[in-house]
């Protein structure tokens, strides 16, 4: 198969825009999601485009689905779920601009898991465009919008990313004497080695080679996550409104429920990173074109 120049990974969704400021009733249906504009806009310009994504075995969905279709994008990696809805937002017109309001807490998209990924379509792609909904949901509100606010989101998630690899790669293992190093299985159906892959979040290898539960991945995942969200994450605040003398009150979110998320989130990026490095021989093999058989190392290899 040819390989595609770039595969979008995101959550597409219907749009319902008020129609004008005034008219409060009326609505107009567009569709939404930014990775999936980017999709259409680089298979206008001729490039050969895919979409990975879920949407829900209904209406909205199949609208979807149509106008990938018409725009000449690869479809194969999106998933239709019977079980969930296809998400949808709504755009009113207030005193501060457009204001978004989204209704995407169940929906398809956001049950896409590292095993249901399509590996075989991320593997036939040049570019893979990704994008994230947390500035646009206005995530942890402390952080406020544009630029200041992308920026300072940007630079937590780098941080609380940079504080989990460090307790659950070099603090915690050193501690428990556990191998933070990730064992390709290499063999088996894709289900199984996804499965395997996703596993040794729970499961590692201790300094005697003999496996043992992952405390250095969750534990250490948890205690990273309570470092970052108490230490930098918004404070609750006081902010001004557009009426004069009157302030809103933004809460805090360092909380138990929000260092959940954040070890959640974590938790879900090592996953997806396991998943990825136990498919990763197969898809340089792939670019390289180079046989099945290349010399590698194989876990008895590094059992020695």
């Amino acid at each position: 198969t040819t390989p595609l120049d770039i595969v979008a990974l995101g959550e597409a969704m219907i749009e319902f825009n008020q129609a004008s400021a005034e008219d409060a009733r009326t609505y107009l249906q567009g569709f939404g999601g930014d990775t999936s504009n980017a999709a259409i806009a680089a298979a206008r310009l001729g490039v050969r485009t895919g979409y990975v994504t879920r949407v829900g075995a209904d209406t909205f969905g199949r609208w979807l689905l149509a106008l990938w279709e018409r725009e000449g994008i690869d479809t194969r990696g999106v998933a239709q779920d019977a079980g969930a809805p296809t998400g949808v937002y709504f755009v009113s017109h207030g005193a501060k601009g457009h204001e978004f309001s989204y209704l995407r807490a169940g929906s398809a998209a956001s049950r896409i898991t590292p095993s249901n990924l399509p590996v075989d379509t991320l593997r036939n792609t040049r570019v893979l465009h990704l994008s994230g909904i947390s500035q646009a949901e206005n995530s942890e509100p402390g952080y406020g919008q544009g630029w200041e606010g992308y920026g300072k989101r940007f630079g937590a998630a780098l941080a609380d990313g940079t504080i989990e690899n460090f307790m659950t790669g070099a603090i915690l293992p050193s501690v428990l004497h556990q191998d933070p190093r990730y064992f390709q299985s290499g063999h088996g159906s894709f289900t199984r080695r996804t499965f395997y892959a996703v596993s040794r979040t729970l499961i590692t290898r201790g300094d005697n080679g003999k496996n043992e539960f992952n405390y250095s991945e969750v534990v250490g995942g948890a205690m990273s996550a309570a470092i970052s969200t108490y230490s930098y994450h918004p404070k609750g605040k006081y902010v001004t409104t557009t009426t004069p003398g009157v302030l809103r009150y933004i809460p805090s979110d360092r909380t138990l429920r929000n260092t959940a998320k954040v070890w959640g989130t974590q938790y879900g990026y090592d996953s997806l990173t396991l998943v990825v490095k136990e498919f990763w021989p197969d898809i340089r093999r792939k670019i390289r074109k180079t046989p099945k058989n290349e010399p590698g190392i194989s876990i008895q290899q590094q059992q020695r």
